[in-house]
């Protein structure tokens, strides 16, 4: 027939080798991950770790806390007004679901979360911990707390998404979580 012709798929093809024949190589994979709320499940903290929900007051610790944290995987820092915007000035924001984490009166950990308008799902868009508290259940914890809100909210499901540079994966398996879907950016080497 003319004009037709066999259509591509990774079967006939594979993409990733076609790509890196042509001189591509992988900058980055990013995952889809999600957790399916069951209902509160309250695990004992650290001592002197508390949780407690967003507080605007923190705002600005909770930005470099979170630029702290994420300052290993990423080439700039986000001014507060920039990270305010992408986040906690959002009208998506929900402060009451969102977590933080203390040791003492030192912030330690956040967990912020969105809505997303006709889902079943609770999004969470960043999690951190301080890197001197890390590998004492805080992430899971504020996690646990987060979903427990959605759950409140009437969402099944809890979602995030993070990449390879982050090196996060194992940890968000780890809390429960599993990839949904991935995909996988490409740059000419």
């Amino acid at each position: 027939m003319p004009g037709s012709r066999r259509p591509w798929t990774t079967r006939t093809r594979p993409a990733p080798t076609l790509l890196r024949s042509r001189g591509y190589e992988v900058l980055a994979t990013n995952w889809l991950l999600v957790r399916s709320i069951d209902g509160p499940a309250a695990r004992e903290l650290a001592a002197g770790i508390r949780l407690g929900a967003y507080d605007p007051a923190r705002a600005h610790e909770v930005h470099e806390l979170v630029e702290d944290a994420f300052s290993t995987f990423r080439s700039r820092r986000k001014s507060f007004e920039e990270w305010g915007q992408l986040t906690v000035e959002r009208p998506s924001f929900l402060p009451a679901v969102s977590t933080l984490a203390y040791a003492g009166d030192e912030l330690v950990g956040a967990v912020l979360a969105l809505d997303l308008p006709d889902s079943r799902e609770g999004y969470v868009e960043q999690l951190a911990v301080r890197a001197d508290q890390r590998n004492k259940g805080i992430a899971r914890a504020m996690l646990d707390q987060t979903c427990a809100e959605f759950a409140r909210l009437g969402r099944d499901s809890c979602i995030l998404w993070t990449h390879s540079g982050t090196g996060a994966l194992a940890m968000y398996e780890h809390l429960g979580m599993h990839v949904r879907r991935s995909t996988t950016v490409w740059r000419h080497a």
